[in-house]
């Protein structure tokens, strides 16, 4: 992505990360998916072909970010984001239709965030982003009970 923006001179890259719905999450409940020795040593494991051009998150990839003169913007940050707003206009403006979960995008999503994590590593995020709404003002401790 930032290989792209750099050579076609775009100077931002947008992310969608938001502190509104996503700032109350504790350090040891994340694990850094970009992680080159994770992947590096699941291919080792499971891998069949050569990684030739698997874009890793290394140093170097580092070092080419900070150099690029691309920056990263998490623009919801900027602006007021009230969840239950953005979905509403996103259902009637985009016939957007609510997938029952924060991340339940995909099967896969779905899955991970509400079976592998609370399950098998008792990490049930739900926890954080409700948290998240209540230190916002969004719903009040109630709501987010009756929605656990």
């Amino acid at each position: 992505m930032f290989k792209i923006a750099r050579d076609n001179d775009i100077k931002y890259v947008l992310g969608g990360h938001n502190v509104v719905t996503e700032g109350v999450l504790p350090y040891h409940w994340t694990y850094d998916k970009k992680d080159y020795v994770n992947i590096r040593a699941i291919h080792k494991q499971f891998g069949t072909k050569k990684l030739v051009s698997f874009p890793f998150l290394d140093l170097k990839m580092k070092k080419f970010i900070r150099n690029s003169g691309v920056e990263f913007i998490n623009y919801l940050n900027w602006l007021p984001y009230v969840k239950s707003e953005v979905k509403e206009k996103l259902q009637k403006e985009l016939g957007w239709k609510d997938y029952g979960g924060k991340h339940y995008e995909s099967v896969w999503t779905r899955f991970y965030q509400g079976y592998i994590l609370p399950v098998k590593f008792k990490v049930d995020k739900r926890k954080a982003h409700l948290s998240a709404l209540i230190c916002s003002g969004q719903i009040t401790r109630q709501e987010a009970l009756e929605e656990m």
